[in-house]
């Protein structure tokens, strides 16, 4: 689907969303941070192929093999760690589509995968700023215009197990991820009643570019594979089913979960 400027038409209700939605999104506009690779761009596609307008915010929004770069998104460029930058972000996609009414805050970083107390300061500064303070950044300004708008909107959160597990080479990125969980929760209660649902969604082990040396480990991807009653490593493809719903009108009764997608891993 390729992306048109926002043409002015009447937009359509919070109502006709709701009740003629189902799973497709036509007539929907959404922002993906973190958009222009792994997670954030399959769910990108994905709801660039079920009828969305979608807008990719990213440092680098639009590289080779990127959703932007392929013509199914919008290119916005932006730093999630500064509110000046998601600002002119939001104002340059309201310009382009009309609104905005999904956001999926996938935008995140690793860890220095340095055992605690070996963490250096500027680690754990660098990912709480952009794992957590990046999607309060984020998720701030757009439900306020959600809310301005008055027509609902959804807010999906991506999170990780690392929420719920101790990490104890990657001190700052669990605490990152355990932060979210509370968020999302406290900001779907704050958010109910103007039909805006927030959800954060937690992938367990995924192939990415982002976990390409964890997996390079001598012995570390079986092990992983062994502990998964999937029996395998999961694919940023695995994510977006669950997003899809979320970004929906048939999720519009399912607000403040962390659902996990680790093919079991967080329950076995």
């Amino acid at each position: 689907m390729a992306v048109t400027e926002h043409s002015g038409q009447e937009e359509r209700s919070g109502q006709e969303q709701r009740t003629g939605g189902g799973l497709l999104l036509a007539g929907r506009s959404a922002v993906v941070t973190g958009g222009s690779r792994g997670i954030g761009a399959a769910i990108a596609r994905s709801l660039a192929g079920a009828g969305c307008q979608v807008a990719v915010w990213a440092r680098d929004p639009a590289p080779s093999g990127s959703p932007a770069q392929e013509g199914l998104a919008s290119a916005v460029s932006c730093d999630v760690t500064s509110r000046e930058s998601v600002a002119g972000a939001l104002e340059q996609t309201i310009s382009r589509h009309g609104f905005v009414d999904v956001l999926v805050a996938a935008a995140g970083r690793g860890d220095a995968d340095r055992r605690f107390p070996d963490v250096a300061d500027s680690d754990w500064d660098d990912v709480i700023r952009t794992n957590l303070t990046g999607v309060y950044n984020v998720v701030k300004p757009v439900s306020q215009h959600m809310i301005d708008r008055g027509q609902g909107g959804k807010i999906i959160v991506i999170s990780s197990i690392a929420a719920g597990f101790a990490m104890p080479r990657a001190v700052a990125y669990a605490a990152a991820k355990a932060g979210l969980s509370g968020f999302t929760r406290s900001v779907a209660v704050a958010l109910a009643r103007q039909d805006i649902q927030v959800n954060s969604v937690n992938p367990g082990w995924i192939e990415t570019d982002m976990n390409v040396d964890l997996y390079a480990r001598e012995d570390q991807a079986t092990r992983l594979v062994r502990r998964t009653p999937a029996h395998r490593l999961g694919q940023p493809d695995d994510i977006v089913g669950i997003c899809l719903y979320l970004a929906s009108a048939a999720s519009g009764f399912h607000t403040g979960d962390v659902i996990s997608v680790d093919g079991g891993f967080s329950i076995a």
